[in-house]
């Protein structure tokens, strides 16, 4: 197994200090995440090391977003959407990877209150029913995004090497979200949390479609009047072209 080169000096730091603590040590093999034209998603490796026997959970989450749920309904033999809950701060991305089932690795309360599993992710809806009718739109949620490629409800496994060394991948899909992701690293032993640690990762859009992206949100008018005067330009010459041939 090939392990990036910033690990020989991660084990050798921690080699030379002294271990007062049972603690983590984390790193990404790429901070940064370019979105260019020809962007078809990416791959990042998250590796550390660990003090002890203990587990390590690794919970991505990528920048907070609106989501909207919406359920359909049979009316005069066609399918229409009928109700719709939006949810202001679902996570745009979220995956976990872990040592062992989350189950054996910590209590249900310790995991809700650390967010770890996305049943633990604290969504608001706009929808004010019934309690049975909010819980059916939230659990539709996952499965959305999890069609989307931006939401992971399987606990992936954590590699390791040795008893200290242990490293998990995530996949950035192409439709991933602009903005700060974060990495959180959390060590357990017999259930209780020892040491976390987070390292950030930024996905940005890059090149000529990152320029033009910007110039539309800060001149969205001067935009829309350059989108109007292209698309006219474009109907002339086409004209033009058609008439001499």
């Amino acid at each position: 197994m090939r392990w990036p080169l910033p690990i020989l000096g991660l084990c050798a730091t921690l080699a030379a200090a002294p271990v007062l603590a049972q603690t983590v040590v984390i790193d990404l093999s790429s901070h940064k995440i370019a979105i260019t034209s020809g962007f078809t998603g990416a791959e990042v490796l998250l590796f550390g090391t660990r003090d002890g026997d203990g587990d390590v959970v690794v919970v991505l989450r990528g920048p907070e977003k609106a989501a909207v749920v919406r359920r359909k309904a049979r009316v005069a033999g066609m399918w229409l959407n009928r109700e719709e809950v939006i949810f202001a701060a679902a996570p745009g991305y979220y995956a976990v990877a872990a040592s062992r089932p989350l189950a054996e690795i910590a209590d249900a309360a310790l995991l809700a209150e650390h967010r770890i599993g996305f049943e633990n992710v604290h969504l608001s809806p706009s929808f004010e029913g019934s309690g049975a009718e909010i819980d059916a739109f939230r659990a539709a949620l996952p499965r959305i995004l999890e069609r989307q490629g931006l939401v992971r409800e399987a606990v992936a496994p954590i590699g390791h090497v040795g008893k200290r060394l242990f490293r998990t991948t995530f996949f950035f899909p192409a439709n991933v979200p602009t903005g700060l992701f974060h990495a959180d690293v959390y060590l357990f032993e017999d259930g209780v949390l020892l040491s976390k640690r987070t390292a950030a990762l930024q996905v940005s859009k890059s090149g000529f479609g990152a320029t033009m992206f910007g110039f539309s949100r800060q001149q969205p008018l001067l935009y829309g009047l350059l989108a109007v005067a292209v698309a006219l330009m474009a109907g002339w010459l086409a004209g033009v072209v058609f008439r001499k041939s």
